[in-house]
């Protein structure tokens, strides 16, 4: 077989192989399918270049320079459908002009089959086409249609609402196809038309893989990421083109035989492996939107929502002084509920903010040594007031031993008052006990309740952004279901881990456990006093090394 044979056929294989996996692996679209139609074309117009070297009657001949020449006319209309819909469509024409160009199309291509008109005659060997009138208009048809293409990528890059990626997509595109139409025009349009020399038409097609490999890299998106996809595109072709060579260049049938099925074996492969790496680029950029709505969902209610609310708030506790008169004792209640549920609508907004900062890793921490027992005494005893006004008892109990660490004060505060907090919200008669105690080279806070529990069904939303199990709802209904997900994202930054024991039972409770590094520049390993804080108070029969701690 030839040299310029084998190459045609390589370049027909591998804009079918770039196009397959570019339509596979992209959600339909109108540009998806304008692309596949061109790779279709494009791969016509090569295979009937490729078919000149078997040609051995006239009326094969015919049919050869004929379909090729109608499938110029599909390359120069699938374009001008790509240039109008990809990225998105923003030029200004009306659908029935598209439209009406694919009619001109389908008229000038049925011309193009009239015996006569376009090919009047063909020269086998050299190979030569005596063409008739129909030339001049396809050569002028076509010219028009790649030009109203050109037209309208260009007029798209000048519009100022594109993005940078859409930008970039469409000079993809533009330096592609100029320089696949500009070089396969010279030799398949241009030297026959004016020259009447058809020696170098089996070299146009090749320049189409420029085009193609283009747009397709446009068309997957060409983010940095994307290089993954990329490369693993570029791999499968630059493999199966290579084992298609070995096929035709194989001496027997049977060695044909074995590389033609390692081709189609290693084609299956590499589709599966472009759409896999597809996949993951589709994931990426929803997890990039997502990450972004996010991010205006926290402007949004730190500077709008929050802030509204914070003013209603002031607006209530102004009136609740002298200042605007005497406010009547039966309004007075009113306000004061008033001032109450701004306070309510405030602190819900803030512990949504919190967990959503936590949890997308925007919260800024200062990090300084500190005594961990000291900050969990001090929530304990800020929280004291609410466990006794529901009746509970809430006790700290605390091993002898130093408790260094390296922390936010304000973000580790924070974090334990919610456990506790929850822990008394959820409680509705018996204890919280609070409990610190070391192990190992680690921290370890638990926080005990003897509540409602957390039923099997209600683990998987735990620690989930706005997730609320069900037995939780009815108890809060005010739950934002981000107290958590606060909760574990300062943990985590802090290189520590949060986790709970619960057998779901009514009355059994829950442990929350929180567990972080010490800091072992200040750990000076030997037992220490208990934070002066709380007084500490022997308990009743108290295990041994322990003391217990009683909020008084």
């Amino acid at each position: 077989m030839p040299l310029i044979s084998i190459v045609l056929l390589t370049a027909l294989v591998l804009n079918l192989v770039v196009g397959l996996f570019v339509f596979l692996g992209r959600a339909r679209s109108a540009s998806n399918y304008d692309y596949f139609a061109l790779v279709i074309f494009v791969s016509l117009w090569i295979l009937m270049n490729f078919s000149v070297e078997f040609v051995s009657t006239y009326q094969q001949a015919w049919w050869l320079a004929t379909v090729a020449y109608a499938s110029i006319l599909g390359i120069a209309y699938a374009f001008l459908s790509l240039c109008y819909h990809f990225p998105r469509k923003t030029f200004a024409w009306p659908r029935v002009a598209m439209w009406l160009v694919l009619l001109i199309t389908v008229l000038v291509g049925a011309l193009v089959f009239i015996p006569g008109f376009m090919v009047v005659s063909v020269v086998i060997f050299p190979w030569k086409i005596n063409t008739g009138p129909g030339l001049g208009l396809l050569f002028g048809y076509f010219i028009a249609l790649v030009v109203a293409g050109f037209s309208i990528l260009i007029g798209k890059l000048r519009r100022s609402s594109l993005t940078p990626q859409e930008r970039a997509q469409l000079k993809l595109v533009l330096i592609g196809t100029s320089l696949a139409v500009v070089l396969g025009s010279i030799f398949n349009l241009a030297i026959p038309y004016m020259a009447q020399n058809y020696e170098y038409v089996c070299i146009g097609p090749i320049f189409t893989l420029i085009m193609v490999a283009c747009i397709a890299v446009a068309i997957v998106r060409y983010h940095l990421f994307n290089l993954k996809v990329v490369a693993a595109q570029t791999f499968s072709v630059l493999l199966c083109g290579f084992l298609f060579i070995r096929t035709l260049a194989a001496n027997t049938f049977s060695e044909q035989l074995i590389n033609g099925g390692l081709l189609v074996a290693t084609l299956v492969v590499c589709v599966f492996l472009v759409r896999s790496a597809l996949k993951e680029v589709e994931q990426r950029e929803a997890l990039a939107v997502a990450n972004e709505n996010q991010k205006n969902l926290i402007h949004v209610m730190n500077h709008q929502i929050k802030g509204r609310l914070g003013a209603g708030k002031n607006i209530f506790a102004e009136l609740l002084t002298d200042d605007y008169g005497v406010v009547p004792d039966t309004a007075k209640g009113l306000i004061k509920r008033g001032l109450e549920e701004m306070d309510t609508g405030v602190s819900y907004i803030q512990t949504i903010l919190q967990g959503m900062s936590a949890e997308t890793g925007s919260l800024v921490y200062d990090l300084q040594p500190m005594d961990f027992a000291y900050l969990v005494a001090q929530v304990v005893v800020a929280l004291r007031a609410k466990a006794e006004a529901k009746g509970l008892s809430l006790d700290l109990e605390c091993h002898e031993h130093n408790y260094p660490i390296v922390g936010d004060a304000v973000q580790l505060k924070e974090a334990v008052r919610n456990l506790i907090d929850n822990a008394i919200t959820y409680t509705v008669h018996g204890r919280v006990t609070v409990g610190l105690r070391r192990a190992g080279d680690t921290v370890v806070l638990s926080v005990k309740d003897t509540g409602i529990g957390i039923p099997e069904s209600d683990r998987p939303r735990l620690f989930t952004a706005g997730g609320r199990g069900k037995n939780s709802a009815k108890v809060n209904v005010d739950s934002t279901g981000y107290g958590l997900v606060f909760v574990k994202g300062v943990i985590e930054a802090h290189k520590g881990r949060v986790w709970y024991e619960s057998d779901g039972m009514p009355g059994h409770g829950t442990t929350f456990f929180v567990e972080i590094p010490v800091d072992q520049s200040e750990d000076k390993q030997q037992s220490a006093p208990a934070p002066e804080l709380v007084e500490a108070k022997p308990a009743k029969n108290p295990p041994a090394s322990r003391t217990t701690l009683v909020v008084d």
